[in-house]
């Protein structure tokens, strides 16, 4: 739950526990008319006043119920809702300084500029994929209101799947060992079994994110992003792509698609 949620159940809960109070109150001054009216003889103002603290008692109780199943809901959220873990949540946005782009065209208010290596692409919509190799989707970015969220396939080095991201949820091969790592609530990294760097994902600030990692993918040559360049088919570095659906594709005989 968020910090909101939490929030606004705790007003809800106090606000029904007023009326709780209220009600009860109201029943218990009326029991002791009832008293009164019976002492002096006044059958029909203790007929009414018996009336409405049936009334008013029934009231409470409903009131009472409702805040119990609440409160079993609530509580069941929470047991049931992940944590932000290193298994799970949205990645916000950081306070980084802005990297130096190549893009010489001026980025709509609106838009995302996603740096790989020295290369950037800006985008206005999303799922964005990243990387793309045979056309096989490697690693794709969704830009929420909640937060950044990851899919991404890791490979070993031997073609095995490692991990598979499905929006920022882990799905994890037992017979291959890999980390995760989330040293912030804007970074993701993912290690494998060699500790090497395989994915690392910084959400910078509200407007720019950083991708970096080794991307095994089997049958081809690893495809290396680091702070500077793309290593296939050559070293690529300092380009500005447009292409807003796919940054990076990858296709037949080592041949490089850029934005």
């Amino acid at each position: 739950m968020t910090d909101a949620q939490i929030t606004e159940s705790k007003h809800k809960g106090g606000r029904m526990e007023v009326l709780i109070y209220i009600f009860g109150a109201i029943a218990a001054i009326l029991a002791i008319l009832i008293g009164v009216f019976l002492y002096y003889h006044k059958q029909t103002p203790a007929i009414w006043a018996v009336f409405f603290a049936i009334f008013f008692t029934a009231l409470a109780c409903c009131l009472q119920w409702q805040m119990w199943v609440w409160k079993q809901d609530e509580s069941n959220k929470s047991t049931h809702e992940l944590p932000e873990t290193e298994l799970h949540g949205y990645l916000i946005p950081a306070n980084d300084p802005s990297p130096q782009t190549p893009c010489k065209e001026q980025s709509p208010p609106n838009a995302v500029t996603i740096f790989v290596g020295t290369n950037a692409a800006w985008i206005t919509d999303t799922p964005v994929v990243v990387l793309q190799v045979l056309e096989q989707n490697i690693l794709t970015l969704y830009n929420t209101p909640d937060g950044l969220s990851v899919s991404a396939k890791v490979f070993s080095e031997d073609g095995k799947i490692v991990a598979d991201i499905e929006n920022n949820e882990f799905n994890v091969n037992p017979n291959n060992y890999f980390k995760v790592k989330r040293p912030d609530r804007s970074s993701l990294l993912v290690y494998d079994q060699q500790a090497r760097l395989v994915l690392n994902v910084r959400f910078l600030n509200t407007t720019n994110i950083k991708v970096s990692g080794i991307f095994d993918v089997p049958n081809q040559k690893p495809i290396i992003i680091d702070d500077e360049k793309i290593n296939r088919p050559s070293n690529i570095a300092g380009n500005c792509f447009k292409k807003k659906s796919v940054v990076i594709s990858i296709g037949e005989n080592n041949n490089f698609i850029g934005g």
